[in-house]
This record gives C-alpha cells, sequence and structure tokens, in this order.
C-alpha cells in the first residue's frame, strides 16, 4: 500500500489525522453533555430573538427542547465550521505544499502520470473527509448514550452523507485551486474566507432577500436548508454538493497536466 501515492499519502498524514480524529470525537462527545442546563433556557430565550437572527440558532424554538434537535441544531449547524477547518487545513497540505516545497518534482520522477497523482492525492483526501465524517457523528451519539437519551444509531446515517459532502466539497475546492496555482497559501485564504462568509450569510439568510439569494451560491445553503434528522435527504440539494465535490478536481486536471511546475 506505501508503494503508491494513495497510501503512502494517508500513511504520512496519519499523526495530523489521528490527532483531528481524537479533538473531533472528544469535542463532540463534551457537547453533548451541555444539553440538560442549557434546555429550559435556551427555548424561552428563542422567543425574545428577532426573526432576521433566527436562523443562526434555528428557526423553531422548541428544537432545543429535545436532544435530537440540539444534536442536529448544535453539532450538525455550528460544529459543521470545526470540520470545515479540517477540510481546508488538509487539503492544502496534500500537495500544493508538496510543490511550494519542490518536493512533488521528486515524486513525479518516480514512474508516475501526473493524473495518476492527482487521482490518488484527492482520493486520500476523500478517505480523510469521509474518516471525519464517521468520526463527527460517532462522537455525537455516544455523547447522547452518556446522557441515557440515546438516538438511534441509524439516524445519524443521512446527516452523515450531508456532512462529508459539505466537507468534501469545501475540501475539493481547496484541492483544485492547489492544483491550477501551485500556491500553497492562496487555496487555504480564499476558500477559508468563503466558507466563513458563505456560513454566515446563509445563517442570516431569512432576514433579506437579497441575502437569501446570496446564500444558493453557498454549500451550506443545500446543507442547512433541510433538517435532515427530521425530514430526510433534499436529493436536489445531494446533487449540488455531489457537483462541488467532484467538477473542481475535474476542471483542475487538465490544468494540473499542462502547466509548469514550481521547483523551489
Amino acid at each position: 500500500m506505501l508503494k503508491t501515492i494513495f497510501g503512502k499519502t494517508l500513511f504520512e498524514k496519519r499523526w495530523i489525522l489521528l490527532l483531528w480524529v481524537i479533538a473531533l470525537f472528544v469535542t463532540n462527545v463534551a457537547l453533548i453533555q451541555i444539553f440538560p442546563p442549557i434546555k429550559e433556557a435556551f427555548s424561552g430565550m428563542m422567543e425574545s430573538i428577532p426573526p432576521s437572527l433566527q436562523g443562526w440558532f434555528g428557526t423553531d424554538g422548541a428544537m432545543w427542547s429535545t436532544i435530537k434537535g440540539f444534536v442536529s441544531m448544535e453539532v450538525g449547524g455550528q460544529m459543521s465550521l470545526v470540520i470545515m477547518v479540517f477540510a481546508i487545513v488538509f487539503a492544502t497540505s496534500l500537495f500544493a505544499a508538496e510543490e511550494a516545497s519542490g518536493t512533488l518534482m521528486t515524486q513525479l520522477a518516480r514512474p508516475v502520470s501526473r493524473t495518476s497523482y492527482l487521482l490518488q492525492k484527492y482520493l486520500a483526501l476523500l478517505v480523510a473527509c469521509a474518516a471525519m465524517t464517521v468520526v463527527f457523528w460517532l462522537g455525537a451519539w455516544l455523547g447522547t448514550v452518556i446522557l441515557n437519551d440515546a438516538i438511534q444509531l441509524s439516524s445519524f446515517v443521512q446527516p452523515a452523507l450531508m456532512v462529508f459532502l459539505l466537507t468534501a466539497g469545501i475540501a475539493s475546492l481547496t484541492f483544485a485551486i492547489g492544483a491550477i496555482t501551485g500556491n500553497k497559501n492562496l487555496p487555504g485564504v480564499l476558500i477559508g474566507f468563503y466558507a466563513v462568509v458563505g456560513y454566515f450569510i446563509t445563517s442570516m439568510r431569512t432576514g433579506a432577500e437579497i441575502v437569501d439569494t446570496l446564500s444558493r451560491f453557498t454549500p451550506f445553503y443545500y446543507y442547512n436548508s433541510t433538517n435532515v434528522f427530521f425530514d430526510g435527504l433534499n436529493g436536489g440539494h445531494v446533487l449540488v454538493l455531489l457537483a462541488l465535490v467532484l467538477i473542481p478536481p475535474i476542471i483542475a486536471w487538465p490544468i494540473f497536466r499542462r502547466r509548469d511546475l514550481k521547483t523551489r
């Protein structure tokens, strides 16, 4: 396995992945434990929040009075920013950093084509995003078990799919910009800014029509518009996020194959 770019990439990143796995898992387990003390207070507080700001917390205050609603809003909503950070950092480190350091040319000196190199790096990225998604929701599930208010594990399958598509979509955008430009810093700055601004715009989309329109140009609109825990998947939204996962690397592929690589 270590003879392949795919296996070598995951092996080299194993400690980073392990640290992220532990951090996400422990954070979500601990986060669920704060549900009892804030249950009553937050449910009542929602009544005094202006409608234009309720999108930040979830439009239905009653959602916060159940463990499933809390997990949906707090873990699936607010904590999605954390897993976005992982997606951007990990995607940036895959080969944009390698090209900037000059190690990319060494790897391509082996009998491996640029196409194979790009594909294997991309597959390693998807596997890492999938691993983070599984751990992300396992932590939330275990947190509910500790509270003796467990949610059925099967209830996390559809939300996990949406988190994976969102994470992989942001990672794919970062990955593609790195492949196109060869710049180590630009992808993280651009996609980080886009993700944060998109998250806030989508959270406030009920406040004005123009904000709602702008939110449709962010992945968070398709991730958050339907409460998957309660309403199930929206097929159209799944397809949009799937396109975000697949299209950027396809666009980047012919450019990466032809451009001059940096040799440091």
